[in-house]
């Protein structure tokens, strides 16, 4: 499929030359159109491009091409075909432009050097392709074409974000768009969760960002984790555990948008090593956790899912009144651990 788009375009890219240059065709002997003339002459040596093939949408066009022998430039001897949207559109590269072109030739290379600067054109995906006109002493006229350059948006420029906002500048053409609000998204997790034990984490954001993914990271490591959809634009990560031997680490969320500016979010959060039987999570065991696992399994009072991970002392797989009793004797001395 590319390489059908590609050769559409540059059989339009061939039209558009043949239909500029129709005129001098009736006004000169041959006319030749990338080394063939339509009465089946040929010119053997064909203009050798220096054409990047790929180059940023405000970065100035910076290319060369080196005549066959015999030949010289005309008065207006290179232009280029713009495509974009199928669209072609020439543009003749000359010196003293209000754009700032420079066109030089060296006769004893037969080189011309050219620069454009195309940032009229806009910062979008386009097609680029560099013609140069030329003609010899007995007054034929050839046209020669380059192979393609593709501009692509963002190349050679930088982000910026200050104060609550962000933008893409270019150094080389001074072209900024405007500024935009750094998104906002808002991650509700725990200030601290239970070394090894698993814990959960939602997070909000814009409608017009795109969400490309969410990670634990720390020092050196980092790893994603699994999420889903609950409502539109809010995202929930379940029963995540974090075992590393670390006193921290931080919830990154990772999103985009159509202008490819890619934000990070980050929360930090504490690690805590986990103590059995803490139901209230003070990270200590006394009287107030057995009472609260006693108003629990009464249906007096609800405690946290971590929390009940925490106080299923006898590892049943529940939190019951075995497990209050087990605490309780805990506390009371009776048993020297709940482990």
């Amino acid at each position: 499929m590319k390489k059908k788009l590609i050769c559409a375009l540059l059989a339009l890219c061939i039209a558009a030359t043949l239909a500029a240059f129709a005129s001098s065709a009736e006004e000169h002997g041959h006319f030749y159109v990338d080394g063939v003339c339509e009465c089946g002459e040929r010119i053997e040596e064909k203009a050798a491009f220096d054409l990047p093939g790929r180059a940023g949408t405000c970065t100035p066009i910076r290319a060369s091409v080196t005549l066959p022998e015999g030949w010289a430039p005309t008065e207006k001897p290179i232009y280029l075909e713009i495509i974009k949207y199928g669209t072609v559109t020439p543009y003749t590269v000359e010196n003293g432009s209000p754009n700032g072109d420079t066109l030089t030739y060296d006769p004893s290379s037969r080189k011309l050097s050219f620069t454009a600067n195309i940032s009229d054109f806009g910062v979008e995906y386009k097609i680029l392709k560099a013609v140069v006109k030329c003609e010899n002493a007995a007054g034929d006229i050839a046209v020669f074409t380059s192979g393609i350059c593709i501009i692509t948006p963002h190349l050679g420029g930088i982000w910026v974000e200050e104060d609550g906002y962000y933008q893409l500048t270019y150094a080389e053409c001074g072209h900024t768009p405007e500024k935009r609000p750094v998104p906002r998204v808002e991650i509700d997790a725990t200030e601290y969760v239970y070394r090894n034990m698993p814990f959960s984490f939602r997070f909000a954001v814009p409608q017009d960002m795109i969400l490309w993914s969410a990670s634990i990271e720390m020092e050196f490591i980092g790893w994603s984790v699994d999420f889903t959809e609950i409502a539109k634009g809010i995202y929930s990560a379940e029963k995540v555990i974090v075992s590393a031997d670390a006193e921290s680490f931080d919830i990154s969320i990772c999103i985009n948008n159509e202008d490819g500016y890619f934000y990070y979010a980050k929360k930090a959060v504490f690690l805590r090593d986990c103590v059995v039987g803490d139901a209230n999570g003070d990270g200590e065991v006394d009287i107030s956790d057995a009472m609260l696992v006693f108003y629990h399994v009464a249906k007096k009072e609800s405690i946290s899912w971590d929390a009940l991970l925490r106080t299923d002392a006898d590892k049943s797989g529940e939190v019951d009144i075995a497990d209050a009793m087990k605490i309780f004797y805990y506390v009371a001395k009776k048993i020297d651990t709940l482990e």
